[in-house]
């Protein structure tokens, strides 16, 4: 089995999927596996990532015989890697070349690390870079470190090399209790930072292409979508919490702040209740939020 895998799940890709695949190809990993799972795409997805595999033997592809629910796609994938450490990778995101590599080093190195992530630049569709997400070197895994790295750590770090194992249990810490695509990457990586398993470098990039399709499919439109989504993020956090090892004055620290972190991320508790009051009058649901705030889970 290769040491990293980079799962690769895809829904009618074709626009960006060969830029995707040239920059895995391009990996300088030695021990490097690439899985592409296609959902049933209908556009030109199965033809490109044929061509790739028949041109670079890592490459395996999957193709689903129906459309999964973008969740259960990425499960599959992740359950159909055979390795030690796994990533996802979305089929509109790219990397350098050394980001399998520097990101392995850092989990060889570090045995109770969980995920190692990069440093992410957020672009938009003419290339240009939007943003730029530099990770923290200098902080440590001490409980004062992680509850800051709580507040910096961006969605994209979904994306970032997991330790498989450590992956499948935070799958199952997760995704029972918060079954939602909206900010489930935020509670993946909450639940990482808090236990202290992230680790990370700027000698390596992941390029994140802006996608306003997670935010027009995902978002809820419903109040009380909304407030499930608040209600069941909290959850997740509390045990997150409760589990992480903190010492008693961090998780007092730690739970004073987590309802302003848990509005950061899902939904803010004012917008639900004038949801509540617009249904109450006879208007629309909730309106679509401003600005960046989006779920990473892109369609695939």
């Amino acid at each position: 089995m290769p040491q990293v895998v980079i799962g690769l799940p895809v829904l009618n890709g074709a626009r960006h999927l060969e830029k995707c695949l040239r920059a895995l190809v391009a990996q300088d990993h030695r021990d490097l596996g690439i899985l592409v799972s296609d959902n049933a795409s209908i556009d030109a997805t199965p033809e490109i990532a044929a061509r790739f595999a028949a041109m670079d033997p890592r490459i395996r592809v999957i193709r689903q015989s129906r459309t999964l629910p973008v969740e259960e796609h990425f499960q599959a994938i992740r359950e159909a890697a055979d390795c030690r450490y796994f990533a996802w990778r979305a089929y509109d995101d790219w990397c350098d070349p050394n980001w399998a590599s520097r990101l392995a080093a850092l989990l060889d190195r570090d045995r109770n690390a969980t995920l190692a992530a990069s440093r992410v630049l957020l672009m938009g569709e003419n290339d240009g870079p939007l943003r730029e997400i530099r990770f923290p070197e200098h902080l440590r895994p001490s409980w004062r470190d992680r509850l800051t790295l709580l507040s910096l750590a961006p969605p994209q770090w979904i994306y970032g090399l997991f330790r498989i194992d450590a992956l499948r249990d935070l799958d199952a810490a997760v995704r029972p209790r918060y079954p939602h695509v909206w900010s489930q990457d935020f509670a993946f990586v909450m639940r990482a930072v808090l236990a202290g398993g992230i680790v990370g470098t700027n000698e390596t990039c992941f390029y994140s292409l802006k996608s306003p399709q997670s935010r027009q499919i995902y978002f809820p439109t419903h109040w009380r979508q909304a407030w499930r989504h608040y209600a069941d993020f909290w959850m997740v956090a509390r045990e997150a919490a409760r589990d992480s090892g903190l010492p008693l004055a961090a998780r007092l620290g730690l739970y004073a702040m987590l309802p302003a972190h848990t509005r950061g991320r899902t939904e803010k508790l004012r917008r639900i209740a004038r949801g509540w009051l617009n249904e109450r009058l006879g208007g629309a649901g909730l309106t679509r939020p401003r600005g960046d705030r989006a779920s990473r889970r892109k369609p695939s």
